[in-house]
This record gives C-alpha cells, sequence and structure tokens, in this order.
C-alpha cells in the first residue's frame, strides 16, 4: 500500500514538473542513498580564487540536478575537502572521500597538487577530474584521471595561432617573442610548446622563455630582461595578482607588445586591476558577465535556485558548474549500480557534450583524457570597461 502511495506522488509530482526523466528516476530507486560525489579544491591558500567559484558552481549543477528528480531515483550529496595546495593534504583528504563512499572527485586545482596525488587516484580506483591538465597524466589518457582544465600546452599554441594573426594585421613579419610563467610541473609544458609554435606558427623567433615563482610579488626584476630584448609580443603563463606588476614592469620600459595570458588569470577582475589595453588572456569556460552566450541564462537561474550568485565571479564558476554537468551525465550513462570503474568508462564515453555555449567542444575518448581542447582570445576594451572577445574558439592540439 505505501509502495502504491509512493508510486501516485511521484508521478503526480513528475506530472507538475512536467520532468519525464525525473519520473522515471524516482521511480528507479526512491528510498536509495543518495550517490556521493567529492570536491578537493584549494579553498583557503594561494589558489583559493579558482577552489572557491569553482565549488559555488560545482554546487549549482548538481542542485539543479537534485532539483529534476536526481539521477536513477538518486539525489548526489556533495562532500567537500580544502587541499590547501598542500600535496600530503590532498593525499590525505583523497583518501578519506574514498572512505566515505564517493563514485568520483572533482579537483584539485593545481598540477603541483595533482601529480603527487595522482598515484593514489589510480590505486583508488576512483576517477578524478581536475582543473590541473598535465600530458603524462591526461595525454595519453590514465585510468582514472580526468582534466576539466585546458592544457597549458593548448593555451600556448592558441597563443602562437593568435599571434599568428595578429601579426599580419599589424604588419609584423618574423615577430620577436618573449615568454614568461611559473615554474610549476605543468606551465613547463606552455613554455615546451611556446619552443616548437612560435617558430613554426608565427614564423618568428622566441627569444625568452623565463620562468618565474608561484609565490613572486615584485615582478619588477622578472621583467627586466624580457623588457630589454623589446618584443614583438608577451605571452605569459602568470596568476591574476602578478599581472597587473607585470605589465606595469614593460610598460615603464616602454615596451608596448600585446601581453596575452593563459586561462589561469582571465576574468574581469584581472582586467580591471591590469587596465591596459593590449592585454589579453585566453578563457576556456565563459565569463557569468559575457552576453550572448545562450547557457549563461539557465546557469544564472539555477546559481539562484541554488544560492550561489554571490560565487558568479569569474570563468572558473562556469568551470564548476560545466564539471557538474560531466559527472551528471557519466552517472546517468554508468546505471544504477555505477562504481568507480564504471564511472571511469562512463567518463571515457562522454565524446561530445553540448555545454549550450559555456564553452568550446567538451569531450574525451579512451586515449586522450582532457575534455577541454578549445580556448578563446579576449581583451580589453578601456572606453566601455569591458571584457570583449578577440576572435572565435581556436582548437589546441587534437582538433581540427
Amino acid at each position: 500500500m505505501r509502495r502504491t502511495t509512493r508510486l501516485i506522488s511521484t508521478l503526480l509530482t513528475c506530472t507538475l514538473a512536467a520532468t519525464m526523466v525525473a519520473c522515471a528516476d524516482s521511480e528507479e530507486g526512491g528510498d536509495s542513498e543518495p550517490w556521493k560525489i567529492g570536491a578537493l579544491y584549494d579553498l583557503s591558500q594561494t589558489y583559493a580564487f579558482i577552489g572557491k567559484p569553482t565549488l559555488a558552481g560545482l554546487r549549482t549543477a548538481i542542485d539543479a540536478t537534485n532539483r529534476a528528480g536526481g539521477v536513477h531515483g538518486r539525489q548526489i550529496e556533495l562532500i567537500v575537502r580544502d587541499d590547501r595546495s598542500d600535496p600530503a593534504n590532498a593525499r590525505t583528504s583523497f583518501r578519506e572521500l574514498v572512505d566515505a563512499g564517493v563514485v568520483a572527485v572533482s579537483g584539485p586545482n593545481a598540477s603541483a597538487t595533482l601529480v603527487p596525488l595522482a598515484p593514489v587516484i589510480t590505486q583508488s580506483q576512483v576517477p578524478d577530474i581536475s582543473l590541473a591538465a598535465v600530458a603524462d597524466l591526461h595525454r595519453p589518457g590514465q585510468p582514472y584521471l580526468f582534466a576539466t582544465g585546458l592544457h597549458v600546452a593548448d593555451s600556448a599554441l592558441i597563443d602562437a595561432n593568435w599571434m599568428a594573426d595578429e601579426a599580419a594585421k599589424r604588419g609584423i613579419t618574423n615577430p620577436r617573442v618573449a615568454a614568461l610563467s611559473l615554474d610549476t610541473p605543468s606551465v613547463a609544458e606552455f613554455r615546451e610548446m611556446l619552443v616548437t609554435a612560435v617558430p613554426e606558427v608565427t614564423k618568428g623567433e622566441l627569444v625568452a622563455n623565463d620562468v618565474v615563482a608561484v609565490d613572486a610579488t615584485d615582478m619588477n626584476n622578472a621583467m627586466l630582461p624580457i623588457a630589454n630584448l623589446n618584443p614583438d609580443f608577451v605571452p605569459v603563463g602568470l596568476l591574476g595578482s602578478q599581472l597587473p606588476g607585470a605589465v606595469r614592469s614593460l610598460r615603464n620600459r616602454g615596451v608596448n607588445a600585446p601581453v596575452m595570458n593563459y586561462f589561469v588569470a582571465s576574468d574581469q577582475a584581472t582586467f580591471e586591476a591590469v587596465d591596459d589595453p593590449e592585454f589579453y588572456a585566453v578563457r576556456h569556460f565563459a565569463e557569468p558577465n559575457e552576453t550572448d552566450v545562450p547557457g549563461l541564462e539557465k546557469m544564472r537561474q539555477d546559481a539562484e535556485a541554488a544560492g550561489q550568485v554571490a560565487d558568479m565571479t569569474s570563468g572558473y564558476f562556469t568551470h564548476g558548474y560545466v564539471s557538474g554537468l560531466i559527472l551528471v551525465e557519466a552517472l546517468r550513462n554508468c546505471g544504477p549500480d555505477c562504481d568507480g570503474p564504471a564511472m571511469n568508462q562512463a567518463l571515457e564515453g562522454i565524446t561530445n557534450l553540448d555545454t549550450n555555449g559555456l564553452s568550446g567542444p567538451i569531450g574525451v575518448s579512451s586515449e586522450d583524457h582532457l575534455f577541454v581542447k578549445y580556448g578563446r582570445m579576449f581583451g580589453w576594451d578601456p572606453a566601455t570597461r569591458t571584457v570583449v572577445p578577440k576572435g572565435d574558439w581556436i582548437g589546441g592540439r587534437a582538433t581540427s
């Protein structure tokens, strides 16, 4: 009798909501334990500016799914840990999430945290989707390791293609390119790609390819050698806190060349802080304040319903939201008895996820576990004090 009453109630709820998927899912296992998803981000240290909005976006996507009836009749429970960008703490926290019964983990933010964590992930057989994209882990794809961030090498290749187009527009032949980037494992691949891409794509010369510490605050010394070379373009891989000083150092020395940052600091706040018409940045996810992006309105509505609007501060919110969409899609494809190994297979099956304009094409394969392979260059309009696109989506490696 209770089952009949519950079935009638479920059907009535689904009819009123006009949500047949939720209806079918609700009856499949209405009294089941929730799915558990882990979130492992830096929420308090160097990369908290990434972790906090990413977590808010992930919460938003999961809340929207739960309000629609969950997946296979089960709600999704998010279990959060702060890795503090500390590898030892990340390993401990990941094991705690596995012990709590998660079927997948989103995070961490940084390659310096992910690389030492990777053996724990593969041993646990619980898939992880991290913002950090590292070739040795994700291309070729390693079991249980996936990335939802643009690989820095792809970002460098996108830079090179954009520089080639800009050089042609500006009448620059054989451009001189001087680069500066963070001294971390993943960003090393940014520098390696520039070595190949600058001469091949721009037909120019890479005259500098320097490094700077993640915790560097005074950028004058780091930028001095680059300024002395008087380059035509300056691709960089720096944090948002470092960019104003870096650009200002160049301008004070009379270097007016375009400065292009990789995707890490491409939000409105960074552009406002730099406030330079020749500062550009690659984005791999739409910023919440962009216009003419169909998926943003749905994301905003979901954020309002989830109480997360205040954290829609950057494209990292969109990154978290899309990461949530990926995990939900994998759960649906995985089936009602999903576990870690089955979730790994389900993630590999996502080859073309429609984000409704929130990103370029999204998808992986068994050989390539990088969901994001496209980026778009944006620049600063001082007159309107807004960030505007400077071209269409550009593909990195393994794209056509």
